[in-house]
């Protein structure tokens, strides 16, 4: 969502402010969507959870926290900084895009 004067802003499908579709990777995996290398695909939970159980790593439902002090090879860590990188990509083309005074992701 959006507030735009002190108003919420939805949109026509209620999906304004949604950023799990926008494409940081265009030789990233198809999407649902039919995009490729949409944030969705690339780094929610469940993203997630199919990258650390494709490194090898047992307890997949782990909290980040413990597989962080696990991670011996240090996989993970390259994981989050990646993630990382594709959510400032993204949120850098909502910024050039709307141009706002606040972003609150919390």
């Amino acid at each position: 969502m959006f507030i735009i004067n002190n108003k919420i802003y939805l949109g026509a499908s209620r999906t304004a402010g949604e950023i799990g579709h926008i494409s940081v990777e265009a030789d990233g995996p198809k999407c649902k969507c039919r995009q490729n290398g949409c944030l969705e695909k690339l780094i929610s939970l469940h993203a997630f959870k199919e990258a650390v159980s494709a490194s090898g790593s047992k307890d997949v439902n782990s909290n980040i926290g413990e597989l962080l002090y696990n991670d011996s090879p240090g996989y993970v860590k390259k994981l989050i900084k990646n993630y990382g990188y594709y959510l400032g990509k993204a949120l850098s083309q909502v910024i050039h895009l709307m141009n706002p005074q606040l972003i609150n992701c919390g």
